[in-house]
């Protein structure tokens, strides 16, 4: 290994050297806001299908329940 790699550097990268590391597609991603927007995405589609979702299954549940009654009344 080099020397070089424990130390911490001393001086900011050119501008040059960021253009260039952005035209190869080499940047730096933070993790966390990726993990963010994943968990605040799903919790919009919760959010805003639950009134869809909460109708769809009462209206499920009382098909089933209509049914059931019927075939016991035979």
């Amino acid at each position: 290994m080099a020397e070089g790699d424990s130390q911490e550097r001393t001086e900011q990268a050119s501008s040059r050297k960021r253009d260039q590391a952005r035209e190869d597609g080499s940047f730096a991603t933070s993790k966390e806001l990726s993990t963010f927007l994943m968990i605040a995405g799903s919790t919009a589609v919760l959010y805003f299908s639950a009134v869809w979702m909460y109708t769809g299954l009462a209206d499920l549940m009382k098909g089933s329940f209509k049914l059931l009654m019927r075939a016991s009344l035979r």
